[in-house]
């Protein structure tokens, strides 16, 4: 299942500085990433931007380690389209799916 779209923006190698960090941070933010996750040094730490819930979540057939998901039009919010083709492709790629969205 895929629940959520996101922007990978860095991969950290950890270390002690990077754990220290991250507890002070959930402390300050109320937040509970050390819960959900092995920080040991040596390890690495993926940063997430753009995070955005699917509700409901989309069936996909996933593989061990990274893959890459190509999902059509209608499996993703129309805005999170949008927002991508206007990235990729400008207004006219938006138009493009919004109109094959809504044919008959």
């Amino acid at each position: 299942m895929v629940i959520a779209t996101a922007v990978l923006t860095d991969v950290v190698l950890i270390d002690e500085t990077f754990g220290a960090d991250l507890h002070a941070r959930d402390h300050d933010e109320g937040r509970h990433e050390l819960a959900f996750g092995d920080y040991t040094p040596g390890r690495y730490a993926w940063l997430l931007d753009q995070v955005t819930p699917l509700d409901p979540p989309i069936r996909a057939r996933g593989a061990q380690g990274l893959w890459a998901w190509r999902p059509g039009p209608a499996a993703l919010p129309a805005r999170i389209v949008h927002d991508h083709l206007v990235d990729q492709g400008g207004p006219k790629a938006a138009r493009r799916v919004r109109e094959e969205a809504t044919a008959p």
